[in-house]
C-alpha cells in the first residue's frame, strides 16, 4: 500500500454526528431496524462503558465496529463484548491492501 493512501484511511471514535451513516450501513446489512437505531445509538455513545469506531476512507465512513465492556465476576475483571462489525458492501473481502 502506498504512503497516499494510508494517509487516506483512518479509524477514530464515532461521535453522534455519525449515526445516519452507522444507520445507513446497518440497514445495508441487516435491514430495516426493529426499534429507532439512531436513538439507540445516541444513548449508547454517551455510556461509559460503550465503544464505537469508525473507518474512514476518503473522509467517508466506510465501516464501524461497536462494543461494550462489562464486569465480569469469574474473570474479576471487566470485559468486552463486540455487538457489531459492519463494512460498507463496496469495501468487503477486498483487503486493505485493495484500499
Amino acid at each position: 500500500m502506498t504512503n497516499t493512501l494510508k494517509k487516506d484511511f483512518l479509524i477514530r471514535k464515532a461521535t453522534i454526528k455519525d449515526s445516519d451513516r452507522i444507520n445507513s450501513l446497518s440497514t445495508e446489512l441487516i435491514g430495516s431496524p426493529i426499534g429507532d437505531r439512531k436513538r439507540i445509538f445516541q444513548k449508547a455513545i454517551k455510556h461509559k462503558n460503550y465503544l464505537c469506531l469508525v473507518a474512514e476512507f476518503n473522509k467517508k465512513i466506510i465501516g464501524f465496529i461497536d462494543m461494550w465492556a462489562f464486569p465480569d465476576v469469574s474473570h474479576g475483571a471487566y470485559l468486552a463484548q463486540i455487538q457489531n462489525l459492519i463494512v460498507a458492501k463496496e469495501f468487503r473481502g477486498t483487503g486493505w491492501e485493495h484500499i
